[in-house]
């Protein structure tokens, strides 16, 4: 029967006790793992014959101990990966990060990845680590019982790669722990397959037009220029530059926080002379109705001056998809996803596409500084020819 350390009888020499009935000396030492900065505990019987001689052959085994155990980590001072993590968080934060993809970053992490993988060092994972870490939070459920979505799981995956990224750079690691971590098979969902075609577009954006001209011009906007919600609808007047014909999208906005795009580009859109006249004529109303929020300079404000949210145009719309009888309502990514599709159907290239929608990929980046202004306004010029933009008042639906 093992004896327990509370059991043995204490000598002078702290990590060393001795077994009264045989008189056999017990080595213990304790300290912090340098792999997961967890308290690690070694134990183990001595031959020494006196409380001295086993006090010295403990040293030697904290020593051996130690060797087991560490892997040298550099001049750069070790931190496990909860440390980093919150230090990653900061710098996120200060570079600009929209405080949606802010607060889901620090839920993952908090709930999901950090209480698994939180208290080992950053150069000390494996990917062992990563691998077994994927299968577990893949087993995880809700407090309800249910399972987590296989999309919710792909986030969580993404942030640690990001994370784990950041880190080769920070420590100088040979190797990614993160490398061939790849997120489950999301299904394609129903919804990412919405678009209209072109014959559905025209109609839509004539009724809108007749309908609901307030809303028009920001639903024309979307629909032939493919901008996210946040892009449109945090426009100011100063962002468009009539000499050269062009929209700057520089900016987005979540909930009336204004930041960087989603994916921190720029865009320089060429403008349709019968676009600018709408965005004109509808900025002339505004002023005319003493909006507050024309004064400040919002191309697109709600009707308390401030940015507009989602769901203010919801409601016309949904009338306008019921009279359609589209059986759904068109939302605006459905608008982006039409305007991929124009692209498409116009004929404009891959790369150009790319550059108009504002994706952001590592093997795009050097493709978008090489689209210039005249492709972009060739490949909107053929978008709008190819809805065939009439105003309402020559046209009824």
């Amino acid at each position: 029967m093992a004896v327990r350390w509370n059991e043995l009888k204490k000598t002078k020499h702290p990590g060393v006790r001795r077994d009264a009935q045989t008189g056999q000396y017990r080595l213990r030492v304790q300290f912090k793992c340098p792999r997961t900065s967890k308290v690690l505990d070694r134990s183990r019987w001595s031959m020494a014959e006196t409380a001295a001689a086993a006090a010295a052959e403990r040293a030697g085994f904290l020593e051996e101990v130690h060797r087991a155990e560490y892997n040298p980590a550099g001049k750069k001072q070790r931190r496990t990966l909860t440390d980093f993590a919150q230090l990653w968080i900061v710098q996120k934060k200060n570079e600009g990060l929209r405080p949606n993809s802010l607060k889901q970053f620090i839920s993952a992490l908090d709930k999901f990845i950090l209480p698994y993988l939180g208290d080992v060092y950053v150069d000390a994972l494996t990917p062992m680590d990563i691998r077994q870490w994927q299968i577990r939070v893949g087993g995880l459920r809700k407090p309800g019982g249910g399972r987590y979505s296989q999309w919710t799981i792909a986030g969580w995956v993404a942030v640690l790669r990001n994370v784990l990224r950041d880190t080769v750079v920070e420590f100088g690691l040979q190797v990614n722990p993160a490398i061939g971590l790849k997120a489950v098979n999301k299904p394609r969902s129903p919804k990412a397959n919405r678009y209209l075609n072109l014959a559905q577009l025209r109609q839509f954006l004539l009724l809108m037009e007749k309908w609901h001209p307030e809303h028009y011009p920001i639903t024309l906007i979307l629909a032939l220029y493919g901008l996210r919600w946040g892009e449109a609808a945090a426009l100011h007047i100063e962002h468009i530059d009539e000499e050269a014909r062009e929209l700057r999208v520089v900016q987005s906005h979540t909930k009336g926080r204004v930041s960087r795009t989603k994916t921190d580009t720029h865009k320089y859109l060429p403008l349709d002379p019968g676009v600018m006249l709408v965005i004109k004529e509808h900025h002339d109303w505004l002023l005319a109705s003493e909006n507050p929020g024309a004064e400040k300079g919002l191309l697109f404000p709600g009707r308390f001056g401030d940015y507009r949210l989602p769901g203010s145009c919801s409601k016309a719309w949904a009338k306008v998809c019921k009279v359609m009888g589209l059986g759904w309502n068109v939302t605006a990514h459905d608008l982006r996803r039409t305007f991929q599709n124009m692209l498409r159907q116009a004929g404009v290239g891959l790369t150009v596409q790319q550059a108009l929608m504002g994706h952001s990929s590592l093997s795009m980046t050097e493709h978008y500084s090489q689209v210039g202004s005249d492709e972009k306004r060739q490949a909107i010029g053929n978008v709008v020819a190819l809805v065939n933009y009439v105003k309402s008042k020559e046209e009824t639906p």
